[in-house]
C-alpha cells in the first residue's frame, strides 16, 4: 500500500514545492504491522492510513519532545518545563490530559501501547523509534542511568526489542533497586551537560547475533568509577510485547545490584569503617535508609557465587556484628542463646579470614575489632593488629576510630579519647561516620566517668536522626539526675523489655571495658533506671556478675 502525506487540493506546483521541503526536513515514519503512522516533522498532523488528524500546539510540542527522547522516561515535571513555553498548560494533570488525547488521536490503547508509555511514579516515554532533531530535555538526576543505548539501528525490525530491554532492565532495577531509574537512550558519556547517577550506570552496546538482538552490558559504579559487571547477552527474537526479554532483564538485576553493592564497600572500607561502608552502600539517593535484611540479600548471593573468599567472610561476619547492634533489646529476649551462637560464627568467619586480613591494614582493623567482642582472652592479639593497622593504614581516621574504642575496652581512656578527637576532626560533618565517632567518644567519656565533656558531643549524636535520642538517651543521661526523656522512655517499657535492653547494652558496651569502674561507669544510668521501676531481679545474670557494684 502506497503511503503518502496528504496535501489535500493543493495546486500541483505548490505539491510539488511541499514534497520537495519536506525532503530537506527529513521525513520521519514509524511502521507498525501492515499499516503506518506517518508525521510532519512539525509533529502538526499524522497520516493515519487514508486519514490525517491534527494535533493542537500543545501536543505537536509533547510528541516532539517525547519522540526525540526515545526510550528515555521524562518525568511529568521535564515534559512541564519542556513544553511551558508553547502552552499555558503547566500542571502534572495538563501533561496527563494531552498525553491521553494523543493516545485517542494515534488509536493507541494505554494498556497496551505502541507510542506512549506509563511509567508509573515516574513519567512517560516514547516507544517507537525515535525523531531526528536535539532532545531539548536536560538528562535527569536519577541513582541508577541506563544508557547510552549503542547499536539500536544495527537490529533493524528488531531495534524495537532493544529498546523494550533497556526499559524492562530500568523497571527491575527501581523495583529491586529500591531508586529512580531513567533511560537515557542518546546520551554521550563526554557530554559535560550530563547529570551523573548517585549510584551506577548501565550501558548497553547492541548488535547482531544471527537473526536475533545481541548486547553488551557494563555497569560502572558512580562512587569507584569501576566497571563492576559486564556481560554479553543474546536476546530471542520476538514481537511486543518482548516477554523474554522481560525475564532475562528482570533475572539479571540480582546480579547486578549485589556487584555493585560489592565494589562499592570494597571502595568505601578504604575511606570509613566497613559497617558504615556497608550501610551507606545500599542506601539510595534519598537516603532511605535500609534494612540488615537489605544487605543480607546482597552478602547471600556473593557468598554463595564466592564461599571460599576470606575477605567476604569478614564482610559477612561484621554484617552478624551489626544485626546484633541494630536489633537492640530483640535478640535478647529470650536469653543470650541467640547472640552467643552469633558470636561463634563471627569467630569461625574472622579465623578463616585472618591470614588474608593480617596483610592488609583496612581489613585488619576489622578483625581486631570482632575479635575482641567475641571474647575477650584475643585482647592481646587484637590490640596488635589494630596498632599496626593504624601505623601503616592508609585509612587513618577509620583505623583511629577503631583503635581508639579499644583502648577504651582495654582502660586507656586519655589515649582513647585522644584518638576518637582525631578521628572526629577528620570526619566530615554530618557523615554517618562523623555518628559513628561521636558514639565511641561517647562511650569512651562516660565510661571514664568524664561528663563534663559529653554534652557537646551528646548534642551532636542526637542530631544525627531524630530517634537518636529516644535510644541513646537512657544510656548517657545523668546517673543521679535522669533527664525527662530516660525516665519517659524508661516508663514505656515493660520489665521483660527492660531487662532485655539491659542484657543488650551489657553485651555491646558495658560488658567489653575490661576495668570494673569503667563497666560500672558505662551500665550506672540505665541499670538505676530500671532497678528504680522494677527491682533489683530486672537485672540479668550476666549483668548482676559483671557490675556488681550497682547492686551492693
Amino acid at each position: 500500500m502506497e503511503l503518502r502525506i496528504g496535501f489535500g487540493s493543493l495546486h500541483p506546483v505548490l505539491c510539488s514545492r511541499v514534497s520537495f521541503l519536506n525532503r530537506r526536513r527529513r521525513d520521519w515514519s514509524i511502521w507498525l504491522g501492515a499499516g503506518s503512522k506517518v508525521f510532519w516533522t512539525d509533529f502538526t498532523s499524522a497520516k493515519l492510513g487514508d486519514d490525517t488528524v491534527y494535533f493542537s500546539a500543545a501536543e505537536s510540542r509533547l510528541l516532539e519532545v517525547l519522540s526525540r527522547n526515545a526510550g528515555r522516561t521524562l518525568t511529568r515535571g521535564q515534559i512541564i518545563d519542556a513544553i511551558s513555553g508553547d502552552s499555558s498548560e503547566k500542571t502534572d494533570r495538563s501533561v496527563d490530559f494531552l498525553v491521553n488525547r494523543i493516545r485517542r488521536k494515534l488509536g493507541d490503547d494505554a494498556r497496551n501501547p505502541r507510542f506512549i508509555g506509563t511509567r508509573y511514579g515516574g513519567g512517560y516515554v516514547w516507544l517507537g523509534p525515535p525523531a531526528p532533531g536535539p532532545s531539548a530535555v536536560q538528562a535527569t538526576e536519577a541513582d541508577i542511568m541506563v544508557g547510552p543505548l549503542r547499536g539500536l539501528d544495527l537490529l533493524g525490525s528488531q531495534k524495537a526489542a532493544g529498546l523494550a530491554f533497556a526499559q524492562y532492565l530500568a523497571e527491575a532495577l527501581g523495583v529491586d533497586g529500591g531508586g529512580t531509574v531513567t533511560v537515557e537512550a542518546d546520551l554521550n558519556p563526554a557530554s559535560s551537560a550530563r547529570v551523573e547517577p548517585a549510584l551506577f550506570t548501565v550501558e548497553l552496546s547492541f548488535f547482531r547475533d544471527g537473526e536475533a538482538p545481541g548486547c553488551v552490558m557494563s555497569c560502572r559504579s558512580s562512587l569507584s568509577k569501576q566497571v563492576f559487571f559486564v556481560q554479553r547477552l543474546s536476546l530471542m527474537r520476538e514481537s511486543a510485547p518482548y516477554p523474554s526479554s522481560k525475564r532475562t532483564a528482570e533475572n539479571l538485576v540480582p546480579d547486578i545490584l549485589a556487584a555493585r553493592w560489592r565494589v562499592d564497600v570494597d571502595h568505601m572500607a578504604s575511606s570509613e569503617p566497613l559497617p558504615v561502608a556497608m550501610q551507606n552502600a545500599t542506601f539510595n539517593n534519598s537516603d532511605a535508609p535500609v534494612s540488615w535484611q537489605d544487605n543480607d540479600v546482597q552478602l547471600a548471593k556473593l557468598r554463595a557465587d564466592r564461599p571460599d573468599d576470606p575477605v567476604l567472610a569478614l564482610i559477612y561476619a561484621h554484617h552478624l556484628h551489626t544485626k546484633i547492634v541494630i536489633s537492640g533489646h530483640k535478640t535478647f529476649r529470650s536469653g543470650l542463646d541467640e547472640s552467643l551462637e552469633i558470636d561463634g560464627e563471627i569467630e569461625r568467619l574472622v579465623q578463616s579470614a585472618l591470614i588474608t586480613c593480617q596483610d592488609n591494614p583496612d581489613l585488619a582493623i576489622i578483625a581486631a575489632k570482632l575479635l575482641y567482642y567475641v571474647d575477650r582472652r584475643y585482647k592481646t592479639l587484637a590490640l596488635e593488629l589494630a596498632h599496626k593497622a593504624n601505623d601503616s593504614g592508609t585509612a587513618v581516621a577509620t583505623s583511629m576510630a577503631i583503635l581508639g574504642q579499644l583502648l577504651a575496652f582495654t582502660g586507656d581512656i586519655d589515649a582513647a579519647v585522644d584518638l576518637l578527637r582525631q578521628a572526629e576532626t577528620l570526619a566530615a560533618p554530618k557523615s554517618r561516620f562523623r555518628h559513628y565517632v561521636h558514639f565511641f567518644l561517647c562511650q569512651a567519656l562516660v565510661a571514664g566517668g568524664r561528663r563534663a565533656e559529653l554534652e557537646p558531643v551528646r548534642a551532636e549524636l542526637y542530631a544525627f536522626h531524630p530517634l537518636a535520642r529516644l535510644f541513646y538517651e537512657p544510656f548517657m543521661t545523668d546517673p543521679d539526675q535522669p533527664s525527662l526523656r530516660a525516665r519517659a522512655a524508661m516508663l514505656s517499657m515493660s520489665k521483660a523489655r527492660a531487662r532485655a535492653t539491659l542484657s543488650y547494652g551489657h553485651r555491646i558496651s558495658g560488658g567489653l571495658f575490661e576495668r570494673a569502674e569503667h563497666r560500672a561507669n558505662s551500665m550506672r544510668a540505665p541499670v538505676k533506671l530500671c532497678v528504680r521501676r522494677f527491682g533489683r531481679s530486672v537485672v540479668p545474670e550476666e549483668g548482676a556478675v559483671s557490675v556488681p557494684s550497682l547492686l551492693g
